[in-house]
Parts: C-alpha cells; sequence; structure tokens
C-alpha cells in the first residue's frame, strides 16, 4: 500500500469515527429524528455493524412504520444478515411505501433478491 492509498484510508477512518461520534449524541436521546437513525444505520452498514444497523433500523420503524429508507434499509441488513424471511416484509413495506417508480424499482429488486435467497 502506498503512503497516499494508507493516507486517504487514515483519513476516511478519522471521517467515520467523527461521523460516529456525531450519529450516537444524534441518536442518544428519547426520541431521535427519523433521518439521523437511518443515516448512522446506513454508516453501520457500510462498516459491517449489521446487528447494530437492524437496531437502529427498527427503532426508525417504531417512528415511522411506512418510511421507505428504514423499510428497506432493514430489508437489505437483515438479507446481509442472511434472514431472508425476516426480511421480505420489510421490503414488501418499502415497495407500497415506494412513492416513485425509482424506488419501487429499487424496493422490488431488493424483493426478489430476497426471494432467491429463500429459494437457494
Amino acid at each position: 500500500m502506498r503512503a497516499r492509498e494508507r493516507g486517504d484510508l487514515a483519513t476516511e477512518r478519522l471521517l467515520y469515527r467523527s461521523a460516529i461520534e456525531h450519529f450516537e449524541v444524534a441518536v442518544s436521546g428519547s426520541a431521535p429524528r427519523l433521518e439521523a437513525l437511518v443515516n448512522y444505520a446506513a454508516l453501520c452498514t457500510r462498516r459491517g455493524e449489521h446487528d447494530l444497523a437492524e437496531s437502529l433500523l427498527r427503532r426508525a420503524i417504531e417512528q415511522d412504520p411506512t418510511s421507505f429508507e428504514a423499510n428497506h434499509g432493514l430489508a437489505r441488513t437483515l438479507l446481509a444478515l442472511d434472514r431472508a424471511d425476516a426480511a421480505l416484509p420489510f421490503a414488501r413495506t418499502a415497495i407500497d411505501s415506494a412513492g416513485s417508480p425509482e424506488r419501487r424499482t429499487v424496493a422490488e429488486a431488493l424483493r426478489d433478491a430476497i426471494r432467491r435467497r429463500q429459494n437457494r
């Protein structure tokens, strides 16, 4: 790994650490904003912290059971945890709450991926 790559990696880690600190504060209250929960969960998913992402997304769904972002994110997270059966209802809710043809297409593709995983 070259020096620049090491520097980029260190910067990315530093930015993640800073983002995590901000998100932890943002979601620590009794009624954190839905967007903070969903965005923190996305960061956790990117870092492979699927259990924490699941917990955050479930809290988001408690606030808004029809949130496309929260339902889609939880379906993806559960699929990553190899829990396809648990993921399918959230993918369906994401489809129902998509609000745009593009989002619907994305949610339908996720549903199809979940079904393929179930049929293995």
